[in-house]
């Protein structure tokens, strides 16, 4: 390394930030990589854990403050960035595209300013059980790379409690 580089870095230390994530949902979790879909299991888009929720709610709540990113027009998936920059995608069940927002109800618009536990969308998770349709919800976060990591996530086998659990942090360094 050059000694301007040096210098440089010296005096230009990358701030280090540590992001609580916590539960959208009261669940099981469960091992991302053990999940059905390929593209989640392979970690794909991102990694986190999944939760196997409780049938007895029927609201998704924000696991972080930030703002909505984007809402997928079928309703089953949401990108909140938080405002140091991790970007938390919660996508509720596999295979809930075939619904067409059927069961879904958006409680929130793209753009809209949210606060941790702020209610993003009511789910009916009985009459998507109905269907056949798993219910397994994964929450990842899709930026990972050298400034952005995961660390601290919940056990697998634990039940969390919908806004109260953390289920993992993100590392941040800028």
């Amino acid at each position: 390394m050059g000694l301007l580089k040096s210098i440089y870095r010296f005096f230009n230390k990358p701030q280090k930030y540590i992001i609580t994530i916590y539960a959208p949902l009261t669940g099981e979790v469960h091992d991302l990589t053990t999940v059905s879909d390929i593209v989640f299991s392979d970690l794909i888009l991102g990694d986190g854990i999944a939760i196997a929720p409780s049938l007895e709610q029927n609201e998704l709540l924000s696991p972080t403050e930030g703002i909505i990113k984007r809402l997928y027009q079928t309703q089953h998936a949401i990108i909140i960035e938080n405002p140091f920059g991790a970007d938390i995608f919660v996508h509720v069940g596999f295979n809930t595209l075939n619904l067409r927002g059927r069961y879904f109800s958006s409680l929130v618009s793209v753009n809209e300013e949210v606060e941790l536990t702020t209610p993003l969308l009511n789910i009916d998770f009985k009459s998507i059980i109905h269907t056949g349709i798993e219910i397994m919800t994964p929450v990842v976060v899709t930026n990972l790379g050298s400034e952005v990591q995961i660390i601290n996530k919940a056990p697998v086998g634990s039940t969390v409690i919908a806004g109260e659990s953390p289920i993992f942090q993100v590392v941040i360094e800028k």
